[in-house]
């Protein structure tokens, strides 16, 4: 996988970039609205753990699969 994720703002939305391509496109959508939130790939998968909705720290952790374009609760 050669594609860059961008995640901003409180939101649940995803931005991907296509090295190859050269542009963004919109990504599939998170389940949980976060910020400040840490990020780190293992075999292939995303994953997005803990940060903060507006009103509480978060302790959930969300898996992004490229190959189905989901994102699941671990």
């Amino acid at each position: 996988m050669n594609d860059f994720f961008l995640f901003y703002l409180r939101l649940n939305t995803t931005e991907i970039y296509d090295f190859q391509a050269k542009n963004w496109t919109m990504g599939p959508s998170m389940l949980t609205n976060r910020y400040d939130l840490s990020i780190g790939s293992i075999d292939g998968l995303l994953y997005t753990i803990g940060g903060h909705d507006g009103r509480v720290i978060l302790n959930t952790v969300e898996r992004f699969d490229p190959t189905t374009s989901a994102w699941a609760y671990v």
